[in-house]
């Protein structure tokens, strides 16, 4: 079972594009998951429909955000996460806004493989330049989604990737004699491993 994760950033061109499908052809990834950027639902809608043409579909892409219907309630969000599966994947959640957060920028899905069941959540993290309660309330509302979207699958492996922008920004930070330079990474420890214990 392969995962393929990109901050693509901003424009998608024709370079980027040739990486991607490069690495379609070589890797052959159950998921493909395509994080920041592009700057316009226009530019989104390209680069979801490059993908699809590659045997993949959409489980989830903010230009479902376009639909009149929900957008007042959901805006668009270039930071949020296009996530693709291959077309014969054994998908075992269909996409509800329950299955994001924070304006798509946690997705869960959950598929079959091989007979094992993963419980599958993509992360695009507050940037670094956020303050430090927001960027510890980000991981804590990750940390409870994992907890109630594995409630009675004991049994799934659990997969959580992405960028999580938890490490200190600040080169100050990074010196040793300050103990926020190792909060982040603590936190994110406590919250998926030691609550779950159950990552893989």
């Amino acid at each position: 079972m392969k995962l393929l994760y990109w901050n693509i950033k901003e424009s998608v061109s024709d370079e980027k594009k040739s990486w991607i499908e490069n690495a379609i052809s070589s890797e052959q990834p159950d998921i493909i998951c395509i994080a920041e950027g592009p700057e316009s639902i226009r530019d989104c809608e390209e680069i979801e429909s490059f993908i699809t043409q590659k045997n993949y579909r959409t489980y989830y892409a903010p230009t479902l955000y376009s639909n009149p219907i929900i957008s007042n309630q959901f805006g668009w969000n270039k930071y949020g996460l296009k996530v693709f599966h291959k077309a014969n994947i054994i998908l075992k959640t269909r996409f509800a806004f329950g299955n994001q957060k924070l304006e798509g920028r946690i997705i869960y899905l959950r598929f079959e493989k091989d007979d094992i069941f993963y419980s599958t959540f993509l992360v695009h993290g507050m940037s670094k330049a956020g303050d430090e309660i927001n960027q510890s309330n980000f991981i804590c509302e990750l940390s409870s989604f994992i907890r109630a979207k594995t409630i009675g699958r004991e049994t799934d492996r659990i997969i959580i990737m992405g960028d999580f922008n938890i490490e200190p920004w600040d080169d100050l930070l990074k010196n040793k004699t300050y103990i926020h330079s190792f909060f982040y990474p603590k936190l994110f420890d406590y919250y998926s491993v030691r609550l779950t214990n159950r990552v893989y």
